[in-house]
């Protein structure tokens, strides 16, 4: 028993050095982290039937399916209602707003690029491009 208290005390003693102490922790717990940039058309966006479709196809070479996921209502819709709502103002400056419009000229080409179907190559230049947009526009 003395030795699970020394050992209790040690692992305290070092968490604390290491700066895992109690205000490091409460400052997490308070949200300090990154600005989460979220709004209702982002978040139908990014849910798992749409966006990761396109990095899930697109990984794994099934390019017959990506082109298959862009080119459904769903996918266009969700496309669609994204352009037409507008950024939450508390969200917006310059870079994000260039960031948004990317995106959405990204998805676009994505989808056009579908519809004439684009070699392999191009769509998977063309879904790495949304991926990266859509990074740019969410990483605060």
């Amino acid at each position: 028993m003395k030795c699970a208290v020394s050992f209790v005390f040690l692992v305290a003693v070092v968490l604390s050095s290491a700066g895992c102490g109690s205000s490091e922790t409460a400052s997490l717990q308070k949200g300090s982290g990154p600005e989460i940039i979220t709004w209702d058309a982002l978040r139908t966006l990014q849910s798992p039937d749409i966006i990761m479709g396109v990095g899930r196809n697109s990984e794994l070479g099934n390019f017959g399916g990506l082109k298959t996921h862009v080119q459904d209502s769903k996918f266009i819709e969700a496309v669609n209602a994204f352009e037409a709502e507008s950024m939450p103002a508390k969200y917006v400056t310059p870079e994000r707003e260039a960031a948004r419009t990317e995106l959405i000229n990204d998805l676009k080409s994505l989808i056009d690029a579908a519809k004439a179907n684009a070699a392999n190559d191009q769509l998977k230049v063309k879904a790495n491009a949304v991926q990266a947009s859509l990074k740019k526009l969410t990483s605060g």
